[in-house]
């Protein structure tokens, strides 16, 4: 029998933080909670570390510090060592928000700070239960890592607030194109609004007390809290991810360990910074994030990425970093932007619907409908749109000798498009598919616009249909490919007039 705790009573801490996180299986983990019915040793594994006789203990030690009196100056006269939001009348006095909440949520709230409000450190044991308890299922569950810190720093705060929720790891690993085609992945605006707000609850809007320029500092084996986070990262490199993700020096609590500047809800949306080219090595036969992975940081720094492996990695942020992104092996897909330069090796894969400012060389497979701000050379295979898409070049495109421009095509007039800003250069292979691999349909279609102009020539045309024909035009700004019935071929293979006509 489970001896009744804080995450075993009725208005649970599990309960709460899945509350306030829109993911699919948010529903069953609350029935599951207030039905002391977890699967597994998850009731046990909370209880023993957040029972009583542990938290006690650092409760006292918190109340020791008086780090926030110390610093706001703020009265001990009120609970314990106060937290601001009990320190502070504009919070302290208006504890409870409804407005982006459901009504069992805010009941849950108020049970809890009635059951510890006559703590002798409230707010320090209430937070660390909440934390506890969000960075458990963090750990546990890691592609819900951010989901549930940003429930447990609500909770901690004693409020409720808007940090978007992003349950897409389903959805893209199961089908990327689908997921990007369908706009599913979050912007990089909206991730920096989440991890924004992540950072003002970890400091609660409080100004720095200290030195705001020292290095990062990351304690002995923090990254053990995410090491299911990053199963394909060594623990070297989950340090940097962690390092680079901190919050600045000075913030309160920061006595120089580096606990109090770890930002969990940053750390867990990957690099911040490249500070030296990172290779990523993910094997997506391991399944999980070993297959499937979001970094939604805007990373910055002077270093590069190679990726590695069978598995995608998925950038989401708006990145800045200085070095070469290099895809070797799997997938990397963009919906963010990169500064750089991109260079895809075959048998690689780039799908984007983001923005590479620099040039992109091409000899694996390039899909999508995002933006090259520089120029193209194209060694491998040019796939527009994820069906029937436009890939836009800011500068030059060379279709080399060798390559493959696959074009989709639907309804007469309507398929796959390369528009270039500058000069466009022809050669390689077209291929014409229709979407759900059927043939194209009869008539003409714009498949290159080049305001710099037009030259070379395609080698091959491939329509996958022996009774039909192509035609390439070239204007001074367009390639045209026009399809229609191969009557020659008809007539051989014994078709009668009026089926040519009809063909």
């Amino acid at each position: 029998m489970e001896v009744p705790g804080p995450n075993t009573k009725k208005g649970s801490i599990t309960a709460h933080l899945w509350s306030m996180a829109s993911a699919p299986i948010s529903a069953q983990m609350v029935t599951w909670s207030l039905s002391q019915t977890m699967p597994g040793h998850i009731l046990d594994d909370l209880w023993g570390a957040t029972g009583v006789l542990n938290s006690g203990g650092v409760k006292d030690f918190y109340q020791t510090l008086e780090v926030y009196k110390t610093a706001y100056n703020a009265t001990s006269a009120i609970v314990g060592n106060p937290r601001p939001f009990v320190a502070l009348p504009a919070i302290g006095n208006n504890p409870w928000t409804t407005a982006t909440t459901g009504a069992a949520a805010v009941a849950i709230q108020t049970e809890e700070w009635t059951g510890n409000v006559g703590e002798s450190a409230f707010a320090s044991g209430h937070s660390m239960r909440g934390f506890l308890t969000g960075m458990y299922y963090g750990m546990l569950l890691p592609t819900y890592w951010q989901d549930m810190f940003a429930s447990a720093q609500q909770y901690g705060l004693s409020r409720n607030g808007a940090i978007a929720s992003t349950p897409v790891y389903q959805a893209c690993g199961a089908n990327l194109s689908a997921c990007l085609a369908s706009g599913a992945v979050p912007t990089a605006e909206s991730y920096r609004a989440g991890r924004t707000q992540a950072t003002w609850y970890l400091t609660y809007g409080l100004t720095s007390v200290g030195d705001t320029t020292l290095a990062p500092v990351v304690p002995e084996q923090a990254e053990l809290l995410f090491r299911t986070r990053f199963p394909y990262l060594s623990d070297a490199q989950i340090r940097d991810v962690i390092a680079s993700t901190e919050l600045p020096s000075g913030v309160p609590l920061d006595n120089g360990s580096g606990w109090a500047r770890i930002n969990p809800y940053a750390a867990a949306g990957g690099y911040g910074a490249f500070v030296e080219t990172v290779t990523v090595r993910m094997d997506g036969a391991k399944g999980g994030l070993n297959a499937f992975d979001i970094w939604s940081n805007d990373i910055s720094g002077v270093g590069g990425l190679i990726k590695q492996g069978t598995g995608t990695l998925l950038l989401a942020g708006d990145n800045s970093y200085a070095g070469e992104t290099l895809v070797q092996e799997g997938t990397l897909a963009l919906t963010g932007s990169v500064s750089g330069s991109v260079t895809i090796a075959a048998p690689a894969a780039f799908v984007s619907t983001g923005t590479v400012t620099g040039n992109v060389r091409n000899s694996g497979t390039l899909s999508g409908t995002g933006r090259i701000g520089g120029s193209l050379v194209n060694a491998g295979v040019l796939a527009p749109g994820f069906s029937i898409g436009t890939l836009t070049v800011g500068g030059n495109a060379v279709l080399e000798t060798g390559s493959i421009y696959l074009a989709e095509t639907g309804n007469p007039g309507v398929s796959d498009r390369l528009v270039v800003s500058g000069a466009t250069t022809l050669g390689g292979t077209l291929v014409l598919a229709g979407t759900n691999g059927s043939l194209s349909q009869l008539g003409s279609y714009d498949i290159v616009t080049s305001a710099g102009g037009v030259s070379g020539a395609f080698t091959a045309v491939v329509t996958g249909g022996p009774f039909l024909s192509t035609a390439v035009a070239l204007t001074a700004t367009d390639v045209v490919v026009s399809v229609a019935p191969n009557v020659a071929a008809l007539s051989a293979a014994g078709g009668t007039p009026n089926a040519n006509a009809v063909a």
